[in-house]
């Protein structure tokens, strides 16, 4: 019986889902802590926390949108790539103290990221028969969740490893370094 693990580019893509999907967590948290940090009101953060689940909404017909439109792959490598770039805005503007401008680039990385998942959700209908999408997205979901369920628990060691002792702000080069870390990981 044929499998989706008998494509090359499925097996690529899946290996991309975990590393990704234990890379996102990581940034994710790390952002959001040091946004409860700097604000110190629990209601400008919840408007930073619901971002997510806000975004998902109307992200995912435009993430279809282009990747009807555009070469799937080229496109989930941009808007990876991209947010990336957005955590290092966030990172700028925070230490820069600028947190309006922090939420706005906080937000369009949301969107990017959402988009990005959305092209990777439909790059299997490109790589595989339709015969096999079932089975690809289900590998795909526990690959993915087991990977994001490893990172979240990780990220509490990683926390107390680098010292983030609440009731200040952190020390900016040492978010960078933990944060550079996990992006790195969400990239490869």
């Amino acid at each position: 019986m044929p499998s989706p693990f008998d494509y090359m580019e499925f097996r690529r893509l899946l290996i991309q889902y975990g590393i990704s999907d234990f890379g996102f967590p990581l940034i994710e948290m790390s952002l959001l802590w040091t946004f409860y940090l700097y604000l110190h009101n629990p209601l400008l953060f919840s408007v930073i926390a619901v971002g997510r689940p806000l975004v998902r909404t109307f992200s995912a017909p435009i993430g279809g949108m282009i990747s009807d439109k555009y070469e799937k792959w080229k496109g989930l490598m941009i808007f990876k790539n991209l947010t990336v770039i957005a955590v290092l805005g966030v990172i700028f503007f925070l230490i820069t103290n600028n947190i309006i401008l922090a939420i706005i680039i906080f937000y369009l990385r949301i969107i990017v990221a959402e988009i990005s998942n959305t092209i990777g959700y439909v790059s299997f209908s490109s790589l595989l028969p339709r015969n096999m999408l079932k089975d690809a997205y289900f590998y795909a979901k526990v690959v993915g969740h087991t990977s994001s369920i490893i990172s979240q628990l990780s990220w509490f060691i990683l926390y107390q490893i680098q010292g983030f002792k609440g009731g200040g702000r952190l020390h900016p080069w040492r978010w960078i370094g933990s944060t550079c870390f996990a992006s790195n990981m969400a990239r490869r």
